[in-house]
């Protein structure tokens, strides 16, 4: 702990700073702002004898320090011939007593040498430090700008001076004629994987030289696209590193050979491929490559049938959905099971209601109408009420209505057996599918 020295971190504002130590004038205080040596009156006061106050506050993180420095040069007491106070021995001793304690201080805030022989600075900064002129000689900030970044701080080091005379990695290839893929490798920068990465430019596959085809194919760092030459049946790949996404442009006819780990193909299928077609790849292991996409170079591009290709049904190309699969003339246009002894539709399509006209008529309307009245219908079922003694059941289009584009009116009859004649019928559960063009 200092004797005779205060040292305050200023809060924003602050002007009142206490004195926590003796002193025999208010000459003695002297009080510096950030290594500034204030004056008395204009810059700050004594409103009373334990406290300096500056005229204008602070700033926050301003040091200001209130240290005792005694008159060295002028004896407070010069003692001659007759009486010799109390108060004269007092001032006189006090006097060299404040400037023992201030030599102290002044020795304990200097630069000295730790316990091991070796001078410690305790973490504080040197400054004016003269310019070096010997090998063993303390160095400047100056001095190292100059000589390391020519001279000004972020200024890039020429390249003559041993830099890129740049201030991007872009910059500095240019500068230094490098080529990622060429000259240099670039590598992903691990502390950022765990950050989304948001592409804002144009990204580029680099195309890397021709690969010749062998059993192992050897493709090289210089790209991530890759003509491969020649007709060598492929079975595997070497590593460029697990995570990287590569494409394969086959100039001709070889085989590419599936394996359950070295070389996976959607399907376990070997391809076989024709010049032109590309295939991407991923090594999702070291060494092991899975094909994600395959582009044969004579396929037309799949396409999404309408209503109208369905119903030509003559597209080889175009994919079928959920929303045109029905047009297709063999697909079923409607279609019912249905009980008429409750009676009750027990599921359907395409069918927006089922009128029950009396026994063995019933009469279904289609949700979408047929585009004319030549569709087909075919129908079944199963009656549980039947006893082996009489004939089987008919289901058949009614006479008196023929079928109409929005429904159609069917009866259903029991055949006859020796006793009994034929007669309607409700059958438990009758089934009918209508084929035909909406």
């Amino acid at each position: 702990m200092a004797f005779a020295r205060d040292v305050y971190t200023a809060t924003g504002g602050q002007t009142d700073f206490t004195i926590t130590f003796p002193y025999q004038e208010e000459d003695d205080v002297v009080v510096t702002q950030n290594g500034t040596t204030l004056t008395a009156t204009t810059q700050y006061t004594f409103p009373n004898a334990t406290t300096i106050r500056l005229v204008s506050g602070a700033t926050a993180d301003d040091t200001v320090v209130l240290q005792r420095s005694t008159d060295q040069s002028t004896r407070d007491v010069d003692f001659t011939t007759g009486t010799l106070t109390e108060a004269d021995l007092d001032n006189s001793a006090i006097q060299m007593f404040y400037m023992a304690q201030e030599a102290i201080d002044i020795a304990n805030t200097a630069l000295k040498k730790a316990t091991d022989e070796i001078w410690d600075a305790t973490s504080i900064r040197i400054k004016n430090v003269g310019t070096p002129t010997a090998s063993g000689d303390a160095t400047t900030k100056s001095y190292v700008d100059t000589a390391v970044l020519g001279g000004t701080p972020g200024t890039p080091l020429t390249v003559a001076d041993g830099g890129t005379g740049s201030a991007t990695a872009a910059a500095a290839r240019t500068a230094l004629g490098l080529e990622i893929g060429t000259d240099v490798r670039a590598f992903a920068d691990a502390a950022a994987l765990g950050t989304a990465n948001v592409f804002t430019k144009t990204q580029t596959w680099l195309k890397g030289a021709d690969v010749a085809s062998a059993a192992a194919l050897a493709v090289d760092i210089d790209g991530n696209f890759f003509d491969v030459t020649g007709t060598t049946t492929i079975t595997s790949l070497n590593t460029k590193g697990v995570g990287t996404l590569i494409a394969l442009q086959f100039d001709g006819a070889l085989t590419l050979t599936h394996h359950a780990t070295d070389l996976i193909i959607p399907g376990a299928a070997n391809i076989t491929t024709a010049a032109g077609d590309i295939a991407t790849l991923y090594e999702y292991a070291t060494g092991d490559w899975r094909v994600i996409s395959y582009v044969k170079a004579g396929a037309a591009p799949l396409g999404v049938a309408t209503q109208a290709q369905q119903e030509a049904a003559s597209s080889a190309v175009d994919a079928v959905t959920p929303s045109t699969q029905q047009y297709h003339p063999s697909a079923g246009k409607a279609w019912l099971k249905y009980d008429q002894s409750t009676p009750a539709t027990d599921a359907s399509y395409n069918i927006t209601s089922v009128t029950d006209n009396t026994t063995g008529d019933f009469t279904p309307d289609w949700t979408i109408n047929f585009s004319s009245i030549d569709y087909s219908i075919t129908a079944g079922g199963v009656s549980n009420g039947l006893g082996n003694t009489r004939g089987g059941f008919t289901v058949g289009v009614a006479n008196s209505s023929l079928p109409v584009s929005g429904s159609a009116r069917f009866h259903v009859w029991l055949g006859s057996s020796s006793t009994v004649d034929a007669a309607a019928l409700d059958v438990d559960a009758l089934n009918l599918v209508v084929h035909g063009d909406f």
